[in-house]
């Protein structure tokens, strides 16, 4: 396997939209237990989505975000558009303390 250097995340996400398009990006069990499969460009549009929903809460370049919760298909959406904004987001998963979270 050959190692890519990207210059961030939404190169390496669109780089893989372009090639990969209709192909499954991510499986996930829905809220009714039932798994859900979506490609790249859907996966793309919703990460947009959520960026563009971000914007709108005034999150910008620079920002810090904390993202609180387990793993799920809604964290990696709203990581990946906070990172699309040059927002520097901090992952709160339920084992760490709260002394932790700010010393990052």
């Amino acid at each position: 396997m050959d190692f890519r250097d990207f210059r961030n995340v939404h190169q390496m996400l669109k780089e893989n939209v372009d090639r990969l398009g209709d192909q499954v990006a991510y499986r996930s069990i829905s809220d009714n237990g039932e798994m859900d499969a979506v490609s790249w460009n859907d996966f793309y549009d919703e990460v947009r989505r959520a960026g563009k929903s971000l914007i709108a809460l005034g999150v910008g370049k620079d920002d810090k975000a904390n993202i609180l919760s387990y793993s799920n298909y809604r964290w990696v959406l709203t990581d990946l558009a906070a990172e699309g904004l040059g927002d520097h987001g901090r992952q709160i998963s339920a084992g760490r303390n709260f002394e932790d979270i700010f010393i990052q």
